[in-house]
C-alpha cells in the first residue's frame, strides 16, 4: 500500500523522499517532519536515495534533498553534502556550500579528497576558501587558481583572508588581461592588507518557509492501480481527490471501487464525491433506485445528497430530480450544486434560473452559472460573458463560455479568426487560457463533423498560406 500522513512517522527517510519522486504523497509539513525528525541519523537514506535508480520518478528532489541536507548539516551529513557538490560541480548552490560551512572543518577533507577528482576545481575552491578552516592546502589551491582564473581566484583569496596571498596577487596583477580583472585582484589586495577577515556569519534558513503546512499527491501523474490504492488513504482528502481522477479517466475497472465508496466511506464528503463520479457511468443507471431511495432520506449528510443530485442531474426529465434540484437552488448553501446540475442536465427550461446568477457575489455560483450558460446553449448572454474576462476568479470559465457560445462558422480558418477574436477581447492568452480554447473550440468543430486540430498553431500556419 501506498503511505498516507499517519504513516510518515513510522516509514524511512528513503520511502518518503521516493514515495515523493513518484508523485504519491505531497511534500508537506507532515512529510518533512518526519524526516527531519531522524536528524544527522537520516543521511544514509539521503545518500541511498540520490545514488539510486530513477527510472520511476516523476519529480527531481535534488533540490529537496540539498535544502533537507542543510537544515541537518553536521559531519554526518558530509557524505550527502559531497555527492550533491559532485553532481553541481560547475554551479555549486550557495544552499550547498553554507552546509559545508555549517559542518565545519570536519568538511576539510572530504573536500580536498573530492577536489582531487574534478578538473575545474573553482567551485569546490570556493567552498573551501569560505569554511572558516586555515590550512596550507587550501592557501595552495587558492594560488594555483590564479593561473587558471584570476578573476575567480582573487575573489577566493580575498574571502580566504591570508595576507600572505599579496605577493602572488601583484603577480597576478601584472597579467591581469583587462580592467574587470584588475579591479577585482586591486580590490582583493586592499582587502587582505587589512589583516585577517572574519567570515560572514552564516545566513538564517528556514527550510518550513519552503513547503505548505498540507499538500496532496500528484494525482494525474499516478497510474489507476496507485489511485484505487489511494482510495483506502486514511485521509478522506486523498480518497476524495483519487475519485475525481478516476472518474476523469473513465476507467470501467475502477467503478465498483467507485461503488463501494459512495456506500460504505465513512466521510459523507467521500460518498458525495463518489456518487458525483459514477454520473455518467452504466453503474449509475443500474443504482438508479439505491441513488433515488437516498435523496429521499432527509437524514442523510448534504454532502452526500449534492453528490447524489449529480449523479441523477441528466435524467432531469424525472419529476423527482426535477423537483430536488429547485430545492438545491432554493438554499444559498446549495446553490451552486444546483446550478452544476442545471449544467449537467443540458436542459434549456433551467436557462431563467442561470441567467439571474452570471453576476452573483458568490464566486462559486457565478463560476457555475458561467459555465451553465454555456452548456444550455445562452448566446444572448455573451455580452455579460465577455464582461468576466477582467476578472481573474472566473476569467478561465468566461473565456470557455465565451469560445462554447461565440458564432462561428463551420471553416477551420474562422475558429482561428475566433480564436484571435477572443484573444484581442481579453488582452490577450496565457499558454493555459489558450489550451481551453483550443479544447472548447475542438469540440465544436468534432460537432460540425471535422476533425480537430493538433494545436491552434497549426491553424495560424494555415492561415497565412
Amino acid at each position: 500500500m501506498l503511505l498516507s500522513p499517519a504513516d510518515y512517522e513510522k516509514a524511512s527517510v528513503y520511502d518518503l523522499l521516493v514515495a515523493a519522486a513518484r508523485g504519491q504523497v505531497g511534500m508537506d509539513h507532515r512529510w518533512l517532519r518526519a524526516i527531519l525528525k531522524h536528524g544527522p541519523g537520516a543521511a544514509a537514506d539521503l545518500l541511498a536515495f540520490l545514488t539510486r535508480e530513477r527510472e520511476d520518478d516523476i519529480f527531481d528532489l535534488h533540490e529537496d534533498v540539498l535544502a533537507i541536507a542543510r537544515t541537518l548539516a553536521s559531519p554526518e551529513m558530509l557524505p550527502v553534502l559531497v555527492e550533491l557538490a559532485r553532481r553541481n560541480l560547475n554551479d555549486i548552490p550557495e544552499l550547498l556550500g553554507d552546509a559545508f560551512r555549517q559542518a565545519g572543518p570536519s568538511a576539510l577533507e572530504p573536500l580536498i579528497q573530492l577536489r582531487r577528482q574534478v578538473t575545474d576545481p573553482i567551485e569546490i575552491d570556493g567552498i573551501l576558501a569560505s569554511l572558516g578552516v586555515r590550512d596550507p592546502r587550501i592557501f595552495e589551491f587558492l594560488i594555483e587558481d590564479l593561473e587558471r582564473d584570476r578573476l575567480s581566484a582573487a575573489v577566493l583569496l580575498s574571502i580566504y583572508g591570508d595576507p600572505a596571498a599579496q605577493p602572488a596577487l601583484q603577480a597576478a596583477l601584472a597579467k591581469a588581461a583587462n580592467g574587470i580583472e584588475r579591479r577585482e585582484i586591486l580590490d582583493a589586495i586592499e582587502s587582505l592588507q587589512t589583516g585577517e577577515q572574519t567570515p560572514e556569519p552564516l545566513a538564517q534558513y528556514d527550510i518550513w518557509a519552503k513547503y505548505p503546512e498540507t499538500a496532496l499527491p500528484e494525482f494525474e501523474h499516478l497510474s489507476l492501480e496507485e489511485l484505487l490504492q489511494l482510495t483506502h488513504s486514511a485521509e478522506s482528502s486523498w480518497r476524495i481527490r483519487a475519485v475525481r481522477e478516476l472518474a476523469a479517466r473513465n476507467d470501467p475497472g475502477s467503478r465498483e471501487r467507485i461503488l463501494q465508496l459512495a456506500r460504505e466511506d465513512p466521510d459523507p464528503h467521500v460518498r458525495g464525491e463518489s456518487w458525483r463520479a459514477l454520473r455518467r457511468s452504466k453503474v449509475a443507471a443500474q443504482y438508479r433506485e439505491e441513488m433515488l431511495a437516498r435523496m429521499r432520506d432527509p437524514s442523510l449528510h448534504t454532502q452526500e445528497r449534492c453528490g447524489i443530485l449529480i449523479g441523477l442531474c441528466e435524467q432531469a426529465e424525472d419529476a423527482a430530480v426535477r423537483r430536488w434540484i429547485l430545492e438545491f437552488y432554493d438554499s444559498p448553501e446549495t446553490r451552486a450544486v444546483a446550478l452544476e446540475a442545471m449544467k449537467f442536465s443540458a436542459d434549456p427550461h433551467f436557462a431563467p434560473y442561470v441567467q439571474q446568477h452570471l453576476d452573483d457575489e458568490d464566486v462559486e455560483i457565478r463560476r457555475q452559472a458561467i459555465l451553465a450558460a454555456a452548456a444550455l446553449g445562452m448566446r444572448a448572454e455573451l455580452g455579460r460573458l465577455r464582461k468576466h474576462f477582467s476578472d481573474p476568479r472566473v476569467r478561465k470559465e468566461a473565456l470557455v463560455a465565451y469560445a462554447t457560445l461565440a458564432p462561428v462558422g463551420e471553416a477551420r480558418f474562422e475558429v482561428r479568426r475566433l480564436v484571435g477574436k477572443i484573444e484581442q477581447m481579453a488582452g490577450g492568452l496565457s499558454n493555459e487560457e489558450a489550451s481551453l480554447l483550443w479544447l472548447a473550440l475542438n469540440q465544436r468543430l468534432v460537432g460540425f463533423g471535422q476533425g480537430p486540430l493538433a494545436d491552434l498553431a497549426e491553424e495560424e500556419d494555415e492561415g497565412r498560406q
